[in-house]
């Protein structure tokens, strides 16, 4: 065996003793997603995960599609669906993390981001807009990371 199929050898069991595939060694098994409304100050119900204040920062697991739900005296509930996409670091199991990696990651939902990773919803339509660049920076910066109700 040569020294060059070795180190392959021993890198693909180090990627499997550590369980990871290349989704879940670089995204991590949550995403954090900056949440806002218009007007502010609408309380955000993310179900399993907490009640929150807008604007606020809040971990979400990627492993599935999270409905998130405004309400606001006056405006009435509004509930958006954030869904998930497949991350380009699904396919870098092709590459580095082969069928383990890709059980891995599928397995956990972990090859899955959100996006947009900042929006606002309107409480009075309904809609929601995808905050980009520094407006989302700000915001999360400002954004309260813990909930002020405890988990549903």
């Amino acid at each position: 065996m040569t020294y060059s199929s070795r180190v392959l050898i021993a890198g693909m069991m180090v990627v499997a003793a550590g369980g990871g595939g290349c989704a879940t060694i670089v995204n991590g098994s949550s995403q954090s997603v900056t949440i806002q409304s218009e007007p502010s100050g609408a309380t955000v119900t993310v179900p399993g995960v907490g009640s929150f204040i807008t604007p606020a920062t809040v971990k979400l697991e990627r492993g599935k599609e999270h409905l998130i739900t405004f309400s606001k005296p006056g405006y009435g509930e509004k509930s958006v669906t954030l869904k998930r996409n497949l991350s380009g670091w699904a396919f870098g199991n092709l590459l580095f993390g082969g069928l383990i990696g890709v059980i891995v990651d599928a397995a956990t939902g972990n090859w899955y981001y959100f996006d947009p990773e900042a929006f606002s919803v309107d409480l009075k339509s309904g809609s929601m807009i995808e905050i980009k660049g520094d407006e989302a920076k700000k915001i999360r910066e400002a954004s309260a990371p813990a909930p002020v109700k405890s988990k549903e």
